[in-house]
Formats: structure tokens, C-alpha cells, sequence
């Protein structure tokens, strides 16, 4: 018969989580997690009009969040290359793709505004340092 799992006091607390995820250690892992959310943004703003506009407002918020919760900029520095490449494709004109699929504006409202505050949150946390919090 199972029992119901009790707290252990090794167990891992949430500001745990946030410290672990500041960690060199944990770098890869954060780098592989922050790449999949940007490659989805990619994938579905390249995709235009037959491309998710859910799928790809919910991977940016996601993004956001995660960007936040680190909120560290050494941790973070080291992705904002990447980043800001991948929020270009939801920013770019639908003019300026290849095929002329829709992206950016024409690709819904909510994905430039979700990538907007998401470039706002990296550059926030990336930039700040102690004499600016």
C-alpha cells in the first residue's frame, strides 16, 4: 500500500529551485529549455498563417517567466544572442520573410506584444546591475 509522500526536510524549497537554477551546473539544462521555447516562437512564425498563434503567444510567455524567475544576469547573459535572433522572427515585417509568410504583426497581435515584454524582461535583467534595483 502506498502512503502519501511526506516532506522531507532534504527536500528541494522553491527559492531552491531559483538558486539551482543560477548555477553553472545548471547552465546546459537552462540553455536547452530557453532554446526549445525560442524555437518554437521560430517555428510558428515562420509557419505565418498556418503556424499557431497559441502556441507560440503561450512558448512566450513561458519564456518571459523563466526569464524572470532566473532573473540573474550573469546566467542569463550568455543566451541573450539567441534570444533576441529568435523574438526577430515574431518582430520581422511579414514583408521581409522569405515567401511572404505572415509573421510579426500580421501574425496576431498578442505574439508582437507577448515578444515585446519578453525582450523587455531579458534587456531588464540583463542590464540591470545593483546600483539600478
Amino acid at each position: 500500500v502506498d502512503s502519501e509522500p511526506s516532506l522531507d526536510s532534504n527536500a528541494v524549497q522553491p527559492s531552491d529551485t531559483v538558486e539551482l537554477l543560477r548555477t553553472e551546473e545548471m547552465a546546459p539544462q537552462l540553455g536547452h529549455v530557453i532554446s526549445l521555447l525560442v524555437q518554437l516562437v521560430k517555428d510558428e512564425a515562420l509557419a505565418g498563417a498556418s503556424g499557431s498563434r497559441t502556441v507560440r503567444a503561450e512558448s512566450l510567455r513561458a519564456l518571459s517567466a523563466l526569464l524572470q524567475l532566473v532573473g540573474d544576469a550573469d546566467a542569463l547573459a550568455f543566451f541573450v544572442p539567441g534570444i533576441v535572433s529568435g523574438l526577430a522572427f515574431v518582430l520581422r515585417p511579414a514583408s521581409s520573410m522569405d515567401g511572404g509568410a505572415a509573421s510579426g504583426a500580421s501574425a496576431g497581435g498578442s505574439a508582437l506584444s507577448e515578444a515585446l515584454h519578453t525582450l523587455s524582461r531579458l534587456l531588464q535583467v540583463v542590464l540591470s546591475d545593483g546600483a539600478n534595483r
